[in-house]
């Protein structure tokens, strides 16, 4: 077929397309002419419009709001008719939010004594379950309204600060403040992060915005609720808001403050506000390397770690009230020479639990010169005593001898490291009212040469030695552990010392990695043996330590003693 050439004209009707053409851009290429001419009736009926369905637009989005809200309550009905729990009382529904959310254990959780030294871009204090009331919340509107309505489930919070979200968690705070109404407040903020950009912060100007996003936490804990904070631990407070830590908090009965050990704090902390607060009777240091500042006259505990003798020093005598000081972790060595005025005999009337380094420092030689004990029940020895010298052993020596006849349980620490000449000096000189002894990460010979010593005199003049003991507990032992022979022959050896003047049972835990818990038919003899020679006897075999086993050994102390 021929190609046709186009056509200017409508094949179906004939119209001449050429001309209609023609006629339109001759109409549009004067458009703004034709618009004043033709157009502008047009135009102004249309911006009268505009706000017409502005205004329709306003009424719709309000109605679809009403209706969404009233589908939201119709399906909250709905769901609440469905729910499986809604025959419960509330009471009861309450119940079961307390117990499967409590308040924080932060003593569990050992945010101070495991902080890391360097900041994480993860959490290393958190756990989910801590903010389990939010999710138990958003399951259906019934709960939410149980859950937002039982305080004891918003009464402890931790927070930690990162950029961008202060403002989010004064928010979080504020909620928590809210709900929990009247009672009273645990809070753990951890500003590391912040800590560690003011350190980077170049010039005033850039602290001064730090600070400026911060505001809002300050404001939310420092000021607005103050009083109804109990306990409050403060992870890398920043210089700036020590002073915040003052006469607000009336109510506070708890405090810790921790810094990393890679944090060089630059100047003094301003911490005068520890002597203001009626309250306060327990307080934590971790690494706080300015001097210690004076504490409230009301303090009973103090518990410190990564820090000096000196501090330890000067924290165990200005405390006129305390009952329980805890070196948690061995202290920074300090070869300071001790000021005058401080070799002076200082007695601590109401102390009871003191958990201590010795070493051979000036500030360790005076502790054990000069501080005597009138209550003490409980002591913890570590240290590093591996060779002293006639006038320091002098000094252990003289401070053994003056403990008090109140001691009743005593844990030696990594014994090893003392030598036996000081090992026989500890157990030979402490007082005989002593009824549990514990041996942690000790060497077994010098285990084995305490059990040897028990109950017999050191020397033909001298008393035997601890008549009283009857709870002895071993655990993470070095050089292989015990073995059942070892100890069963010890046992017979401490027996027939014993056997005829004792009259209350004896119990022994050992808690020896790597040993078999079940006793084989051989030492189950041996045992029976024992027992029916008349020698009461308790053995407990742990293949590794529970946690927490040390602090049930003081509370079997506390209630035998009560």
């Amino acid at each position: 077929m021929m190609p046709t050439s186009p056509s200017n004209t409508c094949p179906r009707c004939g119209h001449d397309l050429e001309e209609a053409t023609k006629q339109e851009l001759t109409y549009c290429s004067n458009p703004g002419a034709n618009v004043l001419a033709n157009d502008i009736p047009t135009l102004r009926i249309q911006q009268e419009d505009v706000p017409r369905m502005e205004a329709e637009v306003e009424r719709l989005s309000t109605l679809i709001r009403s209706l969404n809200q009233e589908r939201a309550y119709l399906l909250r009905k709905i769901n609440n008719v469905r729910a499986t729990t809604r025959r419960l009382p509330p009471e009861i529904l309450s119940i079961i939010f307390q117990l499967i959310r409590p308040p924080i254990d932060f003593s569990s959780r050992q945010a101070l004594t495991e902080m890391p030294d360097d900041i994480a871009h993860q959490r290393d204090t958190y756990d989910e379950d801590e903010d389990l009331q939010l999710d138990l919340g958003a399951v259906c509107y019934q709960w939410r309204q149980y859950v937002w309505s039982t305080p004891q489930l918003w009464t402890s919070i931790s927070i930690e600060i990162y950029d961008c979200v202060a403002e989010n968690n004064a928010a979080i705070l504020g909620l928590y403040f809210q709900n929990a109404r009247s009672l009273p407040m645990s809070i753990e903020l951890d500003m590391r992060a912040q800590l560690y950009k003011l350190r980077d912060a170049e010039d005033a100007e850039k602290r001064s915005k730090v600070f400026s996003q911060l505001e809002s936490i300050r404001r939310t804990i420092f000021v607005k609720h103050a009083p109804r904070i109990q306990k409050l631990f403060l992870l890398g407070l920043p210089l700036e808001w020590s002073t915040c830590v003052g006469p607000n908090l009336s109510s506070c009965q708890d405090i810790a403050l921790a810094w990393p050990i890679s944090y060089t704090q630059e100047a003094e902390y301003d911490l005068t506000g520890l002597s203001q607060l009626p309250s306060l009777r327990r307080i934590a240091f971790s690494h706080l390397s300015t001097p210690m500042p004076a504490i409230s006259s009301s303090v009973t505990t103090i518990t410190v770690q990564k820090v000096t003798i000196a501090q330890c020093f000067v924290l165990l005598t200005t405390c006129p009230n305390l009952l329980e000081f805890k070196l948690s972790s061995r202290p920074m060595s300090n070869f300071s020479e001790i000021p005058t005025g401080h070799g002076e005999r200082i007695i601590l009337p109401h102390l009871k639990k003191l958990h201590w380094c010795i070493r051979a420092e000036p500030w360790s030689i005076a502790f054990l010169l000069c501080v005597r004990f009138s209550q003490l029940r409980s002591l913890q020895l570590t240290g590093t005593f591996s060779d002293p010298d006639e006038e320091e052993r002098d000094a252990l020596i003289s401070f053994l001898l003056e403990l008090p006849p109140t001691l009743q349980s005593v844990q030696l620490n990594e014994l090893d490291i003392f030598g036996q000449r000081i090992t026989i000096d500890i157990i030979t000189n402490l007082p005989l009212n002593v009824t549990s002894l514990c041996f942690t990460h000790c060497d077994v010979s010098a285990i084995q040469d305490t059990l040897r010593m028990i109950g017999r005199p050191s020397d033909a003049d001298d008393p035997k030695v601890l008549t009283s003991l009857h709870t002895l507990k071993i655990s993470g032992t070095n050089s292989g552990g015990l073995t059942y022979k070892s100890v069963f022959k010890l046992l017979e050896a401490f027996y027939t010392a014993t056997k005829d003047w004792r009259q209350a049972p004896f119990k022994l835990v050992v808690c020896s990695p790597g040993c078999p818990t079940e006793l084989d038919e051989k030492s189950k003899k041996k045992f029976r043996e024992l027992v029916d020679s008349g020698f009461e006897l308790e053995v407990v075999w742990e293949p590794e330590p529970r946690m927490g086993w040390w602090s049930s050994f003081e509370d079997e102390v506390d209630n035998t003693v009560h």
